[in-house]
């Protein structure tokens, strides 16, 4: 009698169609997860297929462990892989939460780098009397390519006189200070949303062996490649300082009249602000915005006194001051395009510019 009752003892297994069901359903519902961050819709559409396909196998699997009498397991697993199409409409609710966090991390970045170089900037002018970053000397005139990035020497590498005044600089060599005195790494000036832009490496242009970063004046030969930011114009009449108005905008996005890497400067004639005496269309006020984040929905603008702000506009200087044109008369809020010639008209007119590439120099 005892050999007869072990021999009928029943040999238990997991269901093999379980398992599979509800591995397919936890990779379909990834890929699911995945292609809706970033965008890609055939992986989406492969998860949703792949999680039904799941489902169906978890209904067939769990019949069978039903009907086996106790010989197979996983009625667990196939009951989640039957349920997980439940989950779907909350990852039809989530994934546009997530979408709008992937389009946000360019911008989220964006800021914290100009967050980290105004400080930076703060750092530079308390032990340059008060004074922002700025290139070359006493009358140096904006360029879009220093004379000599890597001289040993400053009035060689900006083609300064004798007496340290003169030359030529571009915007980019002015922030390259805050890398050069500051500590600020390469990555810093650069925004994930700019097309064409990445950080310098001097290797890249096969500079002399033993040469380090602080051994540089400038981001290379093509400088508008290694600095996504605008500046306000550091030469001339009007640079900033210290005790400039709070409200001055110091650093920002890309200035959308100016050509970049990656852009074409846009048509200005298109942009009407929709203050008076403009009024233009929302559509039209957009179009003065910086080409790189949310389609032109605004940029990334770091303020005198280190506060930096997501702008939906860009006349948001002083007295709507639109801080990537010159005044024009009195008119401040659509101002026009700079040059390179191009000056603030006072101290209270933001300007805020980036180096063209070579091709595009006005």
């Amino acid at each position: 009698m005892e050999e007869n009752r072990g021999s009928a003892e029943v040999q238990v297994q997991i269901s093999q169609g379980a398992v599979a069901a509800l591995g397919l359903s936890v990779l379909s519902l990834m890929a699911m997860i995945i292609g809706g961050i970033v965008r890609c819709d055939p992986l989406s559409l492969v998860g949703f297929l792949g999680v039904l396909g799941a489902c169906l196998l978890g209904v067939v699997s769990l019949k069978g462990v039903e009907r086996s009498g106790g010989r197979l397991s996983g009625k667990v697993m196939a009951t989640i892989a039957i349920v997980m199409p439940v989950v779907l409409p909350g990852c039809v609710i989530i994934l546009p939460v997530l979408n709008s966090v992937h389009a946000l991390a360019p911008q989220l970045s964006c800021g914290t780098n100009l967050w980290g170089l105004g400080k930076a900037m703060m750092q530079y002018a308390n032990d340059h009397d008060d004074k922002l970053p700025c290139a070359g000397g006493k009358g140096t005139r904006w360029t879009n390519s220093t004379p000599d990035w890597t001289a040993s020497a400053i009035n060689q590498a900006f083609g300064l006189d004798p007496n340290g005044q003169g030359g030529r600089a571009t915007v980019s060599s002015s922030l390259y200070l805050l890398l050069k005195y500051a500590g600020c790494p390469p990555r810093m000036f650069v925004c994930r949303s700019d097309k064409g832009t990445r950080p310098f490496r001097p290797e890249d242009y096969r500079v002399s062996k033993g040469k380090e970063l602080t051994d540089l004046w400038d981001f290379g030969p093509e400088p508008w490649r290694h600095n996504s930011y605008s500046y306000h114009i550091p030469y001339g009449p009007y640079p900033l300082t210290t005790s400039s108005e709070a409200g001055m905008a110091v650093l920002a996005d890309r200035n959308p009249w100016i050509a970049s890497p990656g852009a074409k400067p846009k048509d200005f004639s298109q942009f009407r602000p929709d203050l008076d005496p403009w009024r233009g269309t929302e559509k039209q006020a957009l179009w003065g915005n910086s080409h790189k984040h949310q389609k032109e929905q605004g940029q990334n603008v770091l303020y005198l006194d280190l506060h930096e702000e997501f702008e939906r506009r860009s006349f948001v200087g002083i007295d709507h001051d639109n801080i990537y044109t010159r005044w024009d008369g009195n008119d401040k809020i659509r101002g026009i395009p700079p040059d390179m010639t191009t000056q603030p008209a006072d101290r209270k007119d933001s300007l805020l510019v980036h180096d063209p590439p070579a091709r595009s120099a006005h």
